[in-house]
């Protein structure tokens, strides 16, 4: 939904602006690994400004519940012991700590490292001097021409079939991957995963091509 959302703020015209939030305590590789391997499907969508890592702060489940969420070391940030007088109850009154998080984003420095460089190339994209990558389509006589500029393109112009040009409409909305392989034409399907215009993430299937609206 997150990338739909991106998706069709692009064809409306609106330019959001969002973080990654990574390190999750007790969060898994694959979930790295399987963005890693989505962005340069996306990489014509407003990438993020910022790499979030996750913070303890007061009156958060991980404040409040530490333990249940495996963190563990809880204090308040340096910060705070320097902006209160000599002997105030810091422990009580900060807002922001710090805490032993167990995460490959954090453990795996090399994973860090290919998350930061894989955000920072994406960025460059939008940054640069030239126009930010484009994969968008028009009706053309009843079928759909689809433009794509990103790095990764089969072909920077293509006319779909008219059954993969239905199949792509349909899959605006994300889903099951298992369902529409057993419904959908599959010489249509193959057609659209060919060329990655649409994504297969997390169970899901999605179109990832602008398509502006009325």
């Amino acid at each position: 939904m997150n990338v739909a959302f991106l998706r069709d703020c692009r064809a409306a015209g609106v330019d959001p602006l969002w973080n990654w939030m990574v390190g999750f305590p007790e969060d898994e590789r694959e979930e790295y690994e399987s963005t890693l391997r989505l962005i340069p499907l996306i990489e014509h969508l407003r990438p993020p400004i910022a790499l979030a890592p996750i913070r303890v702060d007061r009156y958060s489940p991980y404040f409040e519940e530490p333990e249940a969420h495996g963190i563990e070391s809880v204090a308040p940030l340096p910060g705070m012991r320097r902006v209160w007088p000599d002997g105030a109850p810091v422990e009580t009154i900060a807002y922001h700590f710090t805490a032993c998080l167990r995460s490959p984003y954090r453990d795996d420095p090399a994973l860090g490292e290919r998350v930061t460089a894989t955000v920072a190339g994406w960025n460059a994209l939008w940054n640069g001097p030239g126009e930010p990558p484009e994969l968008s389509a028009r009706d053309e006589g009843g079928r759909l021409r689809v433009t794509d500029t990103r790095r990764m393109a089969v072909e920077s112009e293509v006319l779909l079939s008219e059954a993969a040009g239905a199949l792509l409409l349909r899959l605006e909305k994300p889903r099951p991957a298992e369902r529409i392989e057993e419904e959908a034409d599959p010489a249509a399907l193959s057609e659209l995963l060919y060329r990655n215009l649409v994504a297969d993430h997390d169970g899901k299937l999605l179109s990832l091509v602008v398509r502006a609206g009325p």
